[in-house]
């Protein structure tokens, strides 16, 4: 059973410390999906959940759906990624999460505009608003310097059995998922 998701938001590495835990769900992380299917294996279960977008980006994603056919248009208008979608407004995107920002990256990248209408424009927002902190915690993020280390929490590290938590992918994205 496929479970389409990007490799950014699938890994969804921590951008703050404080975001290690319970901040940064890990719903479709290789590891995680891993256990899951260890699960599923052990009360009998048939199924394998895969993510056929581990290795691409949000907007490799955005690219294969408009060589699918999707009109831009739908993609833009019609789809959602918002972590927290406002409910009091018309928008589907509140603009300034993590999710809507790798969304607008995305969307850049595959159709050279972003015509979705957001809640609030983060780039015109004043750095010391909470609306701000994930574009805050993203440009610190992309400012430093990056590792394996940091796709994991301490205890997905300190687990010994990574042979058995990495999904296998069918075909056409046969073979083991495992770190670089």
């Amino acid at each position: 059973m496929a479970v389409p998701e990007n490799g950014q938001l699938a890994l969804n590495p921590a951008l703050t410390p404080a975001r290690v835990a319970a901040c940064s769900t890990r719903s479709v992380h290789p590891h995680t999906l891993g256990l899951l299917n260890e699960l599923i294996r052990s009360v009998g279960g048939k199924v394998t959940l895969v993510n056929p977008y581990l290795f691409l980006t949000k907007g490799e994603v955005c690219q294969r759906a408009l060589a699918g056919g999707l009109p831009p248009d739908v993609l833009t208008g019609v789809t959602v990624s918002c972590g927290h979608p406002p409910r009091d407004r018309p928008e589907f995107h509140c603009g300034h999460c993590y999710p809507c920002l790798v969304r607008r990256s995305g969307l850049l990248a595959a159709i050279g505009a972003d015509d979705t209408p957001y809640a609030k424009d983060v780039w015109s927002l004043p750095d010391d608003l909470d609306a701000a902190a994930d574009r805050r915690a993203l440009h610190r993020w992309l400012s430093r310097s990056f590792g394996i280390r940091d796709l994991f929490t301490r205890r997905q590290r300190a687990a010994e059995r990574r042979e058995d938590v990495w999904p296998v992918l069918p075909p056409p994205f046969a073979g083991p998922v495992r770190p670089a």
